[in-house]
């Protein structure tokens, strides 16, 4: 069973949500287009693989953190999602947040129904 993160940059002409539903148009709005040339996801992928290797590695096999992979920043959009592990949730949810918040992303977590903005906000 897997637990997803949806993560976004923020478009520099809109401001950051500030309730839940806005999160969610931004999210459709943005899973409509492409995903930017110059998108922060592989660097995002990277940092995160540096401490939990994709599941697709023989180091991410054992006790993957990651239900699917790879993991290596390539959206179709501009939301990438993450499939986490649901037995490290607990361990790996809190990292990929403030991975994503160094590189100015937000994260949305449907599953607890919040969101973390990169600008340090939680919408719930």
């Amino acid at each position: 069973m897997s637990y997803t993160l949806h993560v976004w940059e923020q478009p520099a002409d809109a401001p950051f949500p500030s309730q839940l539903i806005e999160a969610f148009d931004a999210i459709d709005a943005l899973s409509q287009e492409a995903m930017p040339a110059n998108s922060p996801f592989p660097a995002f992928a990277a940092r995160l693989t540096a401490r939990h290797p994709c599941i697709c590695s023989e180091a991410g096999r054992n006790n993957p953190a990651w239900s699917d992979g790879p993991l290596d920043g390539d959206a179709e959009s501009g939301v990438y999602v993450i499939g986490l592990n649901s037995d490290r949730v607990g361990e790996v949810q809190p990292f990929v947040v403030a991975e994503a918040r160094q590189l100015g992303l937000n994260v949305m977590d449907e599953q607890t129904g919040q969101v973390y903005l990169a600008n340090g906000k939680v919408l719930s």
